[in-house]
């Protein structure tokens, strides 16, 4: 941006200025500003990435530029990104074309670099890169209907040509997604699973079901190796609540590997019913009636 000492712009402009067109003296103004200096933000940013699973993530940067150990992976950039797309107010910065700002000093023109946003069906994001250790970097995102994809592209290459190269390999990426990916529903909420017997219980049986619905984007290839596999009791003791989670269904992908545990909950309820509480409802049911009786206790008059 070319900031200058004792300039004030607010932080809109400066976040404008980071995201649409990569300006590196905006980074170290926002983490001198929220941290008090670079050393302090890059440790923050490092801790918010593994809290978001991105372990393989080290930031010594704020602007991405080379030093020391700073370096990440195209997963974790995927991750760092998907969390970025669920921040109120993230997709709109990322998406606006250009907009206008000014500090005290000057007025400034910040213009979205992002070609894929005009190039490509659908994209949504998210953020051009180059250093010289990592060439012509591009974290991209595009949304058709209700599938969200995001796509990492790392040393595309150096140069004019790498430079090029990068929207290629992301419309590549996003290509294969759209074409071969699918939302499907592996499992529906409230589908009946089957029924479990109930001991001590004048209720026989009782329903169980899904809690909740899981809907996945797959390829037809792991849709045909989905597997659900379900953990029941052989029977429950009663007393059984209604939604009382009975078990859980483990949804299987890949052999082995659990993409997610759904609880499973019956679909009704059972009272227990046996000798103790039989004899309890007959004392409960003889003291409630002696309470309901009028006792005269008027003496006679002589």
């Amino acid at each position: 941006m070319g900031l200058k000492k004792d300039e004030e712009i607010k932080l809109e402009y400066l976040l404008y200025a980071l995201m649409l067109q990569s300006s590196n003296d905006a980074a170290v103004a926002i983490a001198e500003h929220i941290s008090g200096n670079v050393e302090e933000f890059c440790a923050l940013m490092t801790k918010k990435a593994q809290d978001i699973g991105a372990f393989q993530t080290v930031f010594e940067t704020p602007n991405g530029l080379d030093k020391g150990e700073h370096h990440s992976t195209a997963y974790d950039m995927a991750l760092i990104a998907r969390y970025a797309l669920k921040v109120p107010g993230f997709l709109e910065l990322i998406n606006t074309k250009e907009v206008s700002a000014s500090s005290n000093k000057r007025s400034y023109n910040i213009v979205n670099k992002n070609r894929l946003l005009s190039e490509y069906q659908g994209a949504n994001g998210i953020k051009t890169g180059f250093t010289g250790k990592a060439g012509h970097c591009f974290v991209g995102a595009a949304k058709r209907d209700d599938m969200q994809l995001i796509s990492v592209v790392l040393a595309s290459g150096w140069g004019d040509k790498g430079k090029e190269q990068k929207w290629k390999d992301t419309k590549e990426i996003l290509n294969y997604g759209f074409d071969n990916f699918d939302y499907y529903m592996a499992v529906e909420q409230d589908d009946q699973i089957g029924f479990v017997p109930v001991t001590r219980s004048k209720t026989k049986e009782i329903e169980i079901m899904y809690a909740e619905s899981l809907k996945i984007p797959m390829s037809l290839e792991e849709k045909e190796k989905l597997n659900i596999f379900i953990d029941m009791p052989q029977e429950v003791k009663a007393p059984v609540d209604r939604g009382q989670v009975i078990g859980e269904a483990r949804v299987c992908i890949e052999d082995g590997v659990v993409y997610k545990h759904i609880p499973l909950v019956s679909n009704g309820e059972a009272s227990r019913h046996d000798l103790k509480t039989s004899m309890e409802k007959i004392i409960n049911f003889w003291l409630e009636l002696g309470s309901n009786i009028e006792v005269n206790t008027k003496l006679p008059e002589f």
